[in-house]
């Protein structure tokens, strides 16, 4: 599974990579260290208000949901 980063620029956008991002300070700006094979999506700036500038870029760690009245034994493993 692949990793998804965000992290906030200086000036407020919130943006997912899906590689680290590191910081450009001359730039106050987030970009992925490896230019030749990233992606990003700038997200709604509302989003995730506890991520800024200072204390970016913050992995996305997914989380399995399981119904309570399901046991994993039920569930199906890809």
């Amino acid at each position: 599974m692949n990793s998804i980063w965000i992290a906030r620029d200086k000036d407020g956008t919130l943006c997912a990579y899906n590689q680290k991002p590191c910081r450009i300070a001359f730039d106050d700006i987030w970009l992925p260290e490896n230019g030749n094979d990233w992606n990003y999506e700038v997200l709604n700036d509302d989003w995730f208000p506890e991520v800024t500038w200072e204390n970016s870029p913050i992995e996305l760690v997914p989380k399995i949901m399981i119904d309570k009245n399901t046991s994993l034994e039920d569930k199906e493993i890809l």
